[in-house]
């Protein structure tokens, strides 16, 4: 069905991504529910000028009795290039996120280390 190197490189950027080897086969096989949306124009006033813009809102649902709403969902079945379009940018995505929280970390220590300079500074001072 698919050629070995495609499915080795699926399997390990499936494994690197959602720690497992078969969630790639999944998303093609059995699809994944996907909000059903809608484009709307959304008109807004900014420095006195009226200015529309495109948005995507979510599609209801309404039940018989009119009151019940409901998101609408649809199966999308994916390609196998599109599973590594969404691997590869899930990945980046995951690079980007470590990267920021590996910097917040650094900010961190560097301030509770500066905090403990001042504290020991202050106590050693009035001994």
């Amino acid at each position: 069905m698919y050629d070995r190197e495609t499915v080795n490189e699926l399997n390990a950027l499936s494994k690197e991504i959602f720690g497992s080897t078969s969630k790639w086969k999944k998303m093609v096989e059995k699809g994944v529910p996907e909000l059903k949306e809608e484009s709307t124009k959304k008109l807004t006033v900014k420095d006195g000028k009226q200015e529309t813009e495109t948005v995507k809102t979510p599609v209801f649902h309404t039940g018989k009795d009119g009151n019940c709403e409901m998101h609408q969902y649809y199966l999308h079945r994916y390609t196998i290039p599109e599973v590594r379009e969404f691997m590869l940018t899930a990945k980046e995505r995951q690079e980007q996120v470590r990267a920021m929280i590996k910097k917040i970390e650094e900010q961190q220590r560097a301030q509770a280390a500066a905090k403990q300079t001042v504290q020991e500074q202050a106590t050693g001072s009035s001994v």
